[in-house]
């Protein structure tokens, strides 16, 4: 697939790769600086917001060309926000 766009004449560019349930930021337009969880629903993505002092959540529509995956402490990509379990 990647092979075909870069032999064809289409503009491309990479982009990272993105993952539902991932933290995402909003990196351009009227939400820039959003910061919320992706996730995808009926082939769109939408970004959750949330407040946690209300309990409260909205999902926004954004273009995944407009979203980037936060980046750790350590400087790499947060995955997947999974729970883990603790095993003694």
């Amino acid at each position: 697939m990647i092979r075909r766009v870069t032999q064809s004449s289409a503009h491309f560019e990479p982009h990272p790769f993105l993952r539902s349930g991932e933290r995402v930021r909003v990196r351009l337009g009227p939400l820039e600086g959003i910061e919320g969880i992706l996730v995808r629903i009926k082939n769109r993505y939408r970004v959750v917001l949330t407040v946690n002092l209300l309990q409260k959540a909205i999902v926004v529509e954004v273009d995944s060309s407009v979203v980037e995956p936060l980046k750790s402490a350590s400087g790499s990509a947060t995955g997947p926000l999974t729970h883990s379990r603790r095993t003694a």
